[in-house]
């Protein structure tokens, strides 16, 4: 996972927004995924944001990818728009939120407890 501050450079029109972080390259190795370790990682993201002014925290998603947009769209995200990087050969979905600042470590906890977790079968 990478934050990035307002950045007037970026292709995506939203990133460049002054009041918006973006939340870019987040991603959960396969093997560790279904832990909670993304629902807390964005909850880090979240409060990174909002602690630092910002109103809204973006990110882009591969528009095919059903699976990740309803995990953005489980934490609060929603769909804003639709955008073609350049370098890319499919749509991108871009969600945002506003962010919520985290009191303390033990909301964080609670908050990784209370994901639910998928029972994988063997």
């Amino acid at each position: 996972m990478t934050l990035y501050a307002s950045d007037g450079e970026a292709s995506c029109e939203l990133y460049r927004h002054g009041d918006v972080a973006s939340l870019r390259q987040f991603a959960v190795d396969p093997a560790w995924q279904a832990r909670g370790i993304g629902t807390l990682l964005i909850a880090f993201a979240e409060h990174w944001a909002a602690t630092r002014g910002y109103a809204q925290l973006a990110l882009d998603t591969p528009q095919p990818a059903t699976q990740q947009i309803a995990f953005y769209r489980g934490r609060g995200f929603r769909i804003v728009d639709f955008m073609r990087f350049a370098d890319k050969r499919y749509d991108s979905a871009i969600l945002s939120k506003p962010p919520v600042a985290m009191r303390t470590l033990a909301n964080w906890s609670r908050r990784l407890h209370a994901t639910p977790r998928i029972a994988h079968a063997a």
